[in-house]
């Protein structure tokens, strides 16, 4: 009793200083904390720096280089007009070079408008797979919310049902003083009373779990202290057609394929290119100087530019070219028939959790009926008891049948909320529910 009082003192003083957390709250929070949306925003940006048209190959090439070098040697001349060869030790000469190119490609078989197209593909794919990996954590952060919720209600369940074994325990230790019942109706009281505390200790030992979950989904200090207020409302306004046609339109997966099966086409049109001719544009400018003690030259300097165009066409390279483009061909193909895959198991997946769906709010309007039901016959069965005309077992029947009624409502009502979440998931429009939350 004192270790039970001692926690419930804990949990009292823990809760007095912790602020109210909303699910919206949480998912921002999760939104700018998430290692893995981090993660992809980052290989986003790569894409997203990558789409250049210097990356494409539209602008022109500009090179510039110098050099200087340094000699040192033993010379000796002979010259036709003088018979006397001419020696020079340590002869020093030095050169000096430096030079800009610049070239640009102005055709290609249009292969430099294929890789534009493919690099803003590529964009699009990551900004893609940050709305998946925002949905995933969206769901993620929503079921952890949603879990907090089920077991802290778990735990008023237990609560409610403590204070009901609570006065039976009162009733019955009254009873035993007088000598309306016998020492082993007392005992019985207890007992169970004792094993209502045992199992309250547990499911508050559960909601710490759920919200320790929480934190780590939120990258914060895991200690930090929240409450979650509010219940598990479901929506039942939900219509299969409807969720077919979005997940045809907005899964981000089934987007992913298709922004890949473009990806392949433009990359076959990049290899195709390579069969035609490529002209470019040139110009170059040099500057020359040297200097040596030993030659005819004492001193040479020179400078220019030039400047014209060049076309090239590769008429056999051995085939290469037909195998790569028929690689990408059937690159393509399988991408294509990746997505008939993926649209037939979403399609499946949507039909499967629908019918979890329906189902589950059929069991939950089922169960909220059997709780009003069992709460009213707990209710009868501890008037009766008080007033003696029924026995302990009678009423600790209907406690537990109360008790798991109760359970049963709000597990119909948490597993409706995760079919829900699944199927916004499934449809695309979990980011703009939860919005409207």
């Amino acid at each position: 009793m004192k270790t039970n009082c001692f926690l419930i003192a804990i949990l009292v003083t823990a809760n007095s200083f912790a602020q109210d957390l909303t699910l919206n709250e949480a998912i921002q929070i999760g939104l700018e904390n998430n290692y893995s949306v981090k993660i992809v925003r980052n290989s986003a940006s790569m894409a997203d720096n990558n789409n250049t048209l210097g990356n494409a190959g539209f602008l022109p090439i500009l090179t510039v280089g110098a050099a200087q070098n340094y000699t040192t040697q033993n010379a000796e001349q002979q010259f036709i007009t003088d018979p006397n060869p001419r020696v020079i030790d340590a002869a020093k000469s030095d050169a000096f070079s430096s030079n800009a190119t610049l070239s640009w490609t102005i055709f290609d078989g249009l292969q430099m408008f294929a890789a534009k197209s493919r690099l803003e593909e590529l964009e699009r794919i990551g900004f893609l797979n940050i709305e998946k990996a925002i949905q995933n954590t969206i769901r993620d952060i929503s079921v952890a919310y949603y879990t907090i919720i089920l077991e802290r209600d778990r735990l008023n369940i237990l609560d409610s049902s403590l204070l009901l074994s609570r006065d039976r325990l009162s009733i019955a230790k009254s009873k035993y003083e007088v000598g309306n019942a016998s020492k082993l109706e007392y005992m019985t009281a207890q007992v169970d009373y004792n094993a209502d505390i045992t199992a309250k200790l547990r499911q508050e030992e559960m909601v710490l779990q759920a919200r320790i979950e929480l934190n780590r989904l939120l990258n914060r200090d895991l200690e930090v202290q929240f409450v979650v207020r509010g219940q598990i409302d479901v929506d039942t306004t939900l219509v299969m057609e409807n969720l077919v046609q979005d997940a045809m339109a907005k899964n981000p997966d089934l987007q992913i394929l298709r922004n890949n099966i473009s990806v392949s086409s433009l990359s076959l049109k990049e290899i195709k290119a390579e069969r035609l001719p490529t002209i470019s544009l040139n110009a170059n400018y040099n500057y020359n100087k040297s200097n040596s003690q030993a030659g005819f030259l004492v001193s040479n300097q020179t400078n220019g530019y030039s400047y014209g165009a060049s076309a090239s066409w590769n008429l056999f390279n051995g085939f290469t070219v037909n195998k790569r483009a028929q690689n990408a061909r059937i690159q393509m193909s399988t991408n294509e028939m990746v997505l008939q895959d993926l649209q037939n198991q979403l399609n499946a997946t949507l039909l499967r959790t629908y019918s979890h769906y329906t189902f589950n709010m059929k069991l939950l309007s089922l169960e909220q009926e059997n709780y009003l039901v069992a709460r009213e016959n707990s209710s009868i069965a501890f008037e009766r008891y008080r007033l003696g005309n029924s026995n302990a077992l009678e009423l600790r029947e209907a406690q537990l049948q109360s008790v798991q009624a109760a359970g049963r409502l709000i597990d119909a009502s948490y597993n409706t909320k995760l079919a829900e979440l699944d199927l916004l998931m499934l449809s695309g429009n979990i980011m703009e529910s939860e919005n409207q939350n």
